[in-house]
């Protein structure tokens, strides 16, 4: 009933982020960061000597910034950055984009179907396959609500490259295949600039399985998800290996050239019909409270990464 009540009042949303805004500065960012990560792992944390690859991940969001971040991980200043970096915007169609939900209308975008984002969100996206779908007052309480909760994630999470008070709303064409199906997503996992795996979302709305890859595309046997065990490891393991997409040299072209200024980046790749989108750029894969399952790659991993020197305090 609590939970129900939080999601439709913006009041009570409103409420819970200057709690758990209070709650981080009572108690220390470093300390909030344990806590979180041992609900979410289990596991306690020890940030002084990180050793693991999702306690490095931790180390990263409190004692390490780069200015850069905000822009490669904005899901509308990305658009800038990518033609920047690579001299074309490979994400996908911008079809507009506002700071307020009051001025989100259906007769504003200019092509369906498409996904409407919050630029600082996480899970917050809606798909919207046409004009019939939603009303513009409906869309409008919607992405009100989201904001908050994008906002509450960033403050959660500490992930400081999201801390935007006033996000944009971002509406992107709908990436779809002949079938009308999310193509598949590949996610380039580097540390110190060296590829170490492909991380795989395969088939995302219907068996929704994910699967690794190494740089040669031969099959890895682990997972990195959340609450990860063996239950859902032996689903994934059961899915048959999917071919190495096309544009695969591109994709390590592109990710590359990225990568390079970032101690630890993941860059997420959609292929459809021959052409390269670039998704996403994330730098804390599941905020670093994913679970490897087999375990000890969590150590494995951890062991390539060389962190850099603190900059925050």
């Amino acid at each position: 009933m609590v939970k129900q009540r939080l999601r439709k009042s913006i009041f009570l949303r409103k409420s819970f982020l200057q709690l758990k805004k209070m709650q981080v500065a009572l108690m220390g960012e470093k300390k909030w960061a344990a806590k979180v990560y041992k609900k979410n792992t289990g596991y306690d944390i020890d940030l002084e000597k990180p050793e693991t690859l999702n306690e490095k991940i931790v180390w990263l969001k409190v004692n390490y910034f780069q200015e850069h971040s905000v822009q490669c991980c904005d899901k509308y200043l990305i658009h800038g950055y990518l033609k920047e970096k690579l001299g074309y915007d490979y994400a996908p169609e911008l079809l507009y984009v506002t700071r307020s939900p009051k001025e989100l209308s259906l007769k504003k975008i200019r092509k369906f179907p498409c996904i409407i984002k919050v630029s600082n969100g996480s899970g917050s996206n809606l798909i919207v396959k046409d004009k019939n779908s939603y009303t513009d007052a409906w869309l409008k309480e919607y992405f009100k609500r989201q904001v908050i909760s994008s906002n509450l994630h960033t403050v959660i999470s500490r992930e400081h490259q999201y801390f935007e008070k006033n996000p944009y709303i971002v509406v992107e064409e709908l990436l779809q295949d002949a079938y009308g199906r999310i193509p598949d997503d590949y996610k380039f996992l580097y540390i110190n600039g060296k590829l170490q795996f492909i991380y795989c979302s395969v088939d995302r709305l219907n068996a929704n399985v994910r699967q690794v890859y190494d740089p040669d595309w031969n099959r890895l046997h682990f997972i990195w998800v959340r609450d990860a065990d063996k239950k859902t490891y032996d689903r994934y393991e059961a899915f048959p290996s999917i071919p190495k997409p096309e544009n695969y040299e591109e994709m390590l072209r592109l990710s590359a050239e990225l990568a390079q200024d970032f101690p630890l980046v993941r860059i997420d790749f959609y292929n459809l019909a021959g052409k390269l989108y670039i998704g996403e750029i994330t730098l804390y894969h599941g905020s670093g409270n994913d679970r490897f399952y087999p375990e000890k790659y969590d150590r494995i991993y951890g062991e390539k990464l060389k962190l850099p020197k603190a900059n925050r305090s």
